[in-house]
């Protein structure tokens, strides 16, 4: 969740739920609001926070943004000492 509120996807309802098996992203538009969009995130107790960190990111549109990934691990370890 903090990954997700340094991210702050612009216009997008984010869902997030303890999944079984694997990381699971889906999304999609919002067909009520224009230019909105929504997306379902399951993440599994095994989840490594790489993946989860990476998964977000990519949701948010910056997977490409240098260093990202890195600094949302970084703020993770930092939040839990």
């Amino acid at each position: 969740m903090r990954a997700l509120h340094r991210l702050r996807p612009k216009r997008m309802t984010v869902a997030v739920y303890p999944a079984v098996a694997a990381l699971r992203v889906e999304s999609g538009h919002d067909l009520r609001r224009k230019g909105s969009s929504w997306a379902i995130v399951g993440i599994p107790p095994h989840a490594s926070r790489e993946h989860i960190a990476y998964a977000l990111a990519e949701l948010a549109g910056r997977e490409a943004v240098p260093y990202v990934v890195q600094m949302l691990l970084a703020e993770d370890g930092i939040a839990r000492t």
